[in-house]
């Protein structure tokens, strides 16, 4: 029988591991109905280092022959990456391994170009296709499976389930240093069309089976996003939705999220959703079969769908899940109104974590953001008059930034008692700001787009200045962001030769005190990563 591992690689290693590989849950799933053998190594639910995981592959590896390794990430854990896959290669030579998320997807050639040891790589939605290539482990005929890029060695490589198979150590060596020297093709297979609504809906759910619930993410449940939130014992997190309506330019949707023809062309950013049914049942077994008393949905945007969004409140009172399971969600401004923030209340929402960005109108329009501020402002009271808690995610260091715009953020922080240390604007890989800046970015890096993906790693660091204003000025002027000191932005401002003349910000006046807001949820977090 097939036999593959799946490795999560650590993702912000200096705080808890507290969301699980959704991606990875759902492909294992699938190998397993498909009859292969599956495990996981989630790396970044124990923190392993590089040494635990070899020790741990290579034990596996010495029990049973592993067919496959797949790895996962997102494009911040490619120095992770490109680490271990040297020494897998090293450990368990006849292994196929296959790269695929986020990571793979960005950057799917140049990973096969400077990881010589990688062997494949998954581009995109990757449940139809990682069972295609379990299918074709032994006569390694990958030509016809959509999807993927691979080095044309492979296709010479012996099948390590024949009975003449004699393992590739001696040649090992010679092999690699043929793919270093780009003496071995790199074929790239068509893409595959994204999957539609009904088969997301056939989907199964995660392998939560092969995850470490008990011993790591149940015991990281809390979060601090709500009250319920903080309280909570046993949170899962759900994806149900695919793509993304909007065209932000900062958001990596744009390449994994866009329809794609049969010649590869893209056409224009297109949106899937699971059922609330879909949704509801996952939710109700997961609550009968684990004890789960809070939901995290990391949908981008799952509010967009105003009506499945009502559908799943009306099924969660159906299926007596109100009051027993609390849950909290992200949200964009377009379908905010009285009716869904109510029934979202009623079917216990307990936070909305909004992507705002900026309060100033210039860089919203810079950024393709689809909203305004007046948007933003009655998105906070209505949601604050409901009873649900609001988070408010911010960035600061786009192209455009000023002085007028920093203070125009600052200022819509003060009127709304806003508390918040904002993102760094990061440009990653494949999405509209880096293609748009790449000369610039890759000029902070010696020219070496390798070296600029490696810098990726810690997304709380300041990576790329893409401002007018010098790196020491730019995170000068974020640290008088968070204290509010708009007095010492305007002095600094006057010092450059730039006149900033408007009022002193005051709270808004209503029945609801000034409230505290963090910057966003870890899950929001990782998404722009």
């Amino acid at each position: 029988m097939t036999r593959t591992i799946f490795v999560n690689s650590p993702i912000l290693i200096h705080e808890h591991a507290r969301h699980i590989p959704y991606g990875i849950g759902i492909l294992s799933a699938l190998a397993y109905e498909a009859g292969f053998e599956v495990g996981i190594l989630d790396a970044n639910a124990f923190r392993l280092n590089q040494e635990l995981i070899r020790r741990y592959l290579k034990a596996e590896a010495k029990e049973k022959p592993i067919d496959i390794i797949g790895i996962s990430g997102l494009v911040t854990t490619y120095g992770f990456q490109k680490e271990i896959i040297p020494w897998i290669r090293k450990d368990i030579p006849d292994t196929l391994i296959v790269a695929g998320g986020g990571c793979a997807s960005c950057i799917p050639r140049e990973m096969l170009e400077w990881v010589p040891e990688l062997d494949m790589v998954c581009v995109g939605e990757g449940e139809k296709t990682f069972v295609e290539i379990l299918n074709h482990i032994e006569d390694r005929d990958f030509s016809r499976v959509e999807g993927i890029y691979y080095k044309a060695d492979l296709q010479d490589w012996p099948d390590p389930h024949h009975k003449h198979h004699k393992k590739r150590e001696g040649g090992i060596r010679q092999m690699m240093a043929a793919r270093a020297q780009g003496e071995v093709e790199i074929i790239e297979n068509p893409l595959r069309p994204l999957m539609t609504e009904k088969e997301l809906n056939d989907l199964p759910y995660p392998a939560w089976n092969l995850l470490p619930m008990e011993e790591v993410y149940f015991p990281n449940s809390p979060l601090e996003l709500s009250a319920e939130a903080l309280q909570c014992k046993r949170r899962i997190d759900v994806i149900s939705e695919r793509g993304c309506l909007y065209q932000c330019t900062f958001c990596h949707h744009n390449y994994m999220g866009g329809d794609i023809l049969p010649d590869g062309t893209r056409l224009k950013p297109l949106v899937r959703w699971q059922s609330a049914r879909y949704v509801v049942d996952m939710i109700k077994y997961a609550r009968i079969k684990m004890g789960i008393d809070f939901v995290s949905f990391l949908d981008e945007n799952f509010l967009a769908n105003k009506k499945r969004a009502l559908e799943i409140c009306c099924l969660l009172e159906e299926e007596d899940l109100v009051g027993v399971v609390k849950w909290g969600c992200l949200g964009g401004l377009q379908t905010i109104d009285s009716e869904l923030l109510g029934r979202l209340k009623e079917t216990g929402c307990t936070y909305i974590s909004y992507g705002f960005e900026s309060a100033n109108k210039d860089i919203l329009k810079e950024i393709r953001k689809p909203h305004t501020v007046d948007q933003m402002q009655k998105a906070l009271d209505m949601t604050l008059k409901v009873g649900i808690n609001p988070i408010a995610a911010f960035m600061v260091g786009y192209p455009g930034e000023t002085f007028e715009s920093i203070c125009d953020t600052v200022k819509f922080w003060v009127r709304n008692g806003i508390q918040c240390a904002p993102f760094f604007v990061t440009p990653y890989p494949a999405t509209e700001l880096f293609e748009k800046n790449k000369e610039k970015i890759l000029s902070q890096y010696d020219g070496d787009y390798q070296k600029f993906v490696e810098a990726l790693g810690d997304p709380y660091k300041y990576i790329v200045n893409l401002t007018r204003f010098s790196v020491p000025e730019i995170l000068g002027l974020r640290d008088l962001m968070v204290t509010h000191d708009l007095k010492r932005i305007r002095e600094y401002a006057k010092y450059r030769g730039v006149e900033i003349k408007d009022e002193e910000p005051k709270p808004v006046p209503g029945e609801f005190e000034p409230t505290r807001f963090r910057e966003g949820s870890m899950g929001e977090l990782e998404r722009r990563s």
